[in-house]
C-alpha cells in the first residue's frame, strides 16, 4: 500500500526542520526583546521567510541527492510511483521561491516602517535574501553542489547563526552589539550539530555517492568529537551571554535542557548509525526548547 499524496508531501517537506529556522529567528527576537525594541510583526514575517527558505532547502536537497543516487528514503521517484516526481519538486520550488521573495520584501517594508531600517541596509538584506535562496538550491543541486565538497557546515553556521540571529535582531533595531556574537555562535553551533548527526547517520550512503561531508572525509570518530565541540560551544556561549547580562535567575531557565543535550551527545556516540534518526529528531526538539526557554528568561527580566 502506497502512502497518500499528503503524507508524501509532508515527508518530503520535512516540516519538523522548521523548528531550526524558528530557533534562529527566536534567538534574534530575544535580543530585540532584551533591547526593548521587539516588534511582533517583524518576528512573524522573519519566521515565515526563514521557514520558506528551510522548505526550499529540504526539497532542493532531495532533488539533488536523488539525481546523484543518494538515499532519499523513497521521497522522490523518477516515475512518481513511490514519491514525488522531479517535475513536481521543480514546480514547488518555484512556488516556494516566489513566496520567499514576496514575504521577504514585505518583511523589509515592515522593518523600514516600524524600525526605521535605512534604505542601504534594505539593499544589503535583499542581497542576503538572494544569497540564501541560491545557497538553499546549490546545497545539493547544480554541477558543483557544495554539500558534496564538505562545505555544508560553513553554510549552516552562516545562515542559522550569523544571518538568522543577527539579521533578525538588526531588523528590529538597526544596530549590532559585539556580545550578539555569543547567541549567534550558540545558534550556529546547534544547527551544525543537527547536520553533523545527520552526516554521521548517513556516512555509509554518502560515501557511495561521493558526498564528501566532513564525517566522510575524517571519519566517525572525528564526527563524535566534533559533535561534542558543537554542543559544548553552543551551551557555553549561552551561559557566557547570560552571565554578562544577568539580572534575574529566570535567565538561567534554559539550562534545564543541558542534561538532555548531553545525553543526546552520548547517544550519538554509542548508537550505530542506523539508529540515529530518533536521536536526530530529538536534538532538533531540544534545540528548539532551549531557545524557547532562553527567550522566556529574557522576557521575564
Amino acid at each position: 500500500m502506497h502512502p497518500s499524496p499528503i503524507h508524501t508531501w509532508l515527508t518530503a517537506l520535512r516540516l519538523p526542520t522548521i523548528l531550526l529556522a524558528t530557533s534562529s529567528v527566536m534567538m534574534g527576537s530575544a535580543l530585540a526583546i532584551q533591547a526593548h525594541q521587539w516588534h511582533p510583526a517583524i518576528s512573524f514575517l522573519a519566521w515565515i521567510t526563514a521557514s520558506l527558505l528551510q522548505l526550499i532547502t529540504n526539497l532542493a536537497n532531495d532533488y539533488g541527492d536523488f539525481e546523484r543516487g543518494a538515499n532519499v528514503d523513497k521521497r522522490v521517484s523518477a516515475a512518481g510511483t513511490h514519491g514525488l516526481t522531479l517535475t513536481q519538486i521543480r514546480r514547488t520550488l518555484v512556488l516556494l521561491v516566489v513566496l520567499a521573495i514576496v514575504f521577504g520584501l514585505i518583511l523589509l517594508g515592515v522593518a523600514k516602517y516600524m524600525a526605521h531600517l535605512p534604505t542601504p541596509c534594505s539593499l544589503r538584506f535583499l542581497f542576503l535574501g538572494g544569497l540564501s535562496i541560491v545557497a538553499a538550491i546549490a546545497y545539493t543541486m547544480g554541477t558543483k553542489p557544495y554539500a558534496y565538497m564538505g562545505l555544508g557546515d560553513v553554510s549552516v553556521f552562516f545562515f542559522f547563526g550569523i544571518v538568522g540571529v543577527a539579521g533578525t535582531a538588526y531588523l528590529h533595531q538597526p544596530v549590532l552589539y559585539a556580545d550578539y556574537a555569543l547567541p549567534m555562535i550558540a545558534s550556529g553551533c546547534f544547527a551544525v550539530a543537527v547536520l553533523n548527526v545527520n552526516n554521521i547517520r548517513d556516512i555509509a550512503s554518502d560515501k557511495q555517492v561521493a558526498k564528501n561531508t566532513l564525517v566522510v572525509r575524517l571519519g566517525r570518530r572525528f564526527g563524535i568529537c566534533y559533535q561534542w565541540s558543537l554542543l559544548l560551544s553552543g551551551m557555553g556561549a549561552l551561559l557566557l551571554f547570560t552571565y554578562w547580562h544577568y539580572h534575574s535567575y529566570w535567565q538561567w531557565l534554559y539550562v534545564v535542557t543541558f542534561p538532555l543535550l548531553i545525553r543526546n551527545g552520548i547517544l550519538t556516540m554509542v548508537r550505530p548509525a542506523e539508529k540515529l534518526t530518533q536521536v536526530l529528531q530529538n536534538l532538533v526538539l531540544l534545540i528548539f526548547c532551549t531557545t524557547v526557554l532562553f527567550t522566556i528568561g529574557i522576557a521575564l527580566v
